[in-house]
């Protein structure tokens, strides 16, 4: 069984993606199992047009393939549990994590969630005190924000930003080119190299195929340049 996850952040447009290259034909007891983002229809028209090559008899649907409602409450105690040190974690350590990760009206938002894991482990945040984790995915962007390295002249910054401005997905070799011409480190080349070393340094705030990547979550593009 070869299991595919969340086949929608990949690059559906290349010719070289993932979703082109999924076989018609399968041996005995093989089995691809896919996941990707539906709307209240269980549709995804995008990633349904890059496996149009695959025969509808080939194609099966779980009856279970609903739109995900999001992480519950119950979700986030166990989540919170595993977290802490200790065996209890208080009731308004609870409420306010459900409460702001709760932003979509649609359960807990499990990006939150991992920058409050992060921010535990860190030691910037402390279950026993609820004043200390962030008080919305805007600042827990606004935390990590402030925290990337200022190195190179603010390079990662400026990859950052500039994702956010792109409508496609980015490479190295693109942003040696791009930071070159603008001079970004006046007396100095950039390689292919250089950015991939800096652009792994933010790897939580990328989705990345292989090759190109892009802003893994659209709320922080919006963190970033407003509503553009």
């Amino acid at each position: 069984m070869v299991i595919i996850d969340a086949l929608d952040e990949s690059d559906l447009d290349s010719d070289e993606s993932i979703a082109k290259f999924l076989p018609d034909f399968l041996p005995p007891r093989i089995r691809f199992i896919i996941s990707f983002r539906v709307d209240e229809t269980t549709s995804n028209p995008i990633v349904e047009d890059s496996l149009a090559h695959l025969s509808e008899g080939n194609r099966y649907q779980l009856k279970s393939a609903d739109p995900l409602d999001g992480l519950t409450r119950e979700d986030v105690v166990t989540f919170l549990k595993k977290l802490s040190t200790d065996e209890t974690v208080p009731d308004q350590t609870t409420e306010h994590v459900w409460l702001t990760a709760n932003t979509s009206q649609r359960g807990a938002d499990p990006f939150f969630l991992r920058f409050v894991a992060q921010s535990i482990r860190d030691g910037r945040s402390d279950l026993r005190r609820p004043e200390t984790l962030p008080a919305s995915l805007e600042d827990a962007f606004d935390e990590i924000w402030l925290q990337l390295p200022d190195d190179n002249n603010f390079l990662l910054q400026r990859i950052l930003l500039t994702l956010a401005l792109m409508f496609d997905l980015g490479d190295d070799e693109f942003f040696a080119d791009y930071f070159n011409h603008h001079e970004v480190l006046p007396g100095r080349v950039l390689y292919p190299i250089d950015i991939a070393m800096i652009r792994v340094r933010a790897g939580k705030l990328l989705r990345y195929d292989g090759d190109r990547y892009g802003l893994f979550h659209d709320r922080f593009r919006a963190f970033l340049v407003g509503g553009v």
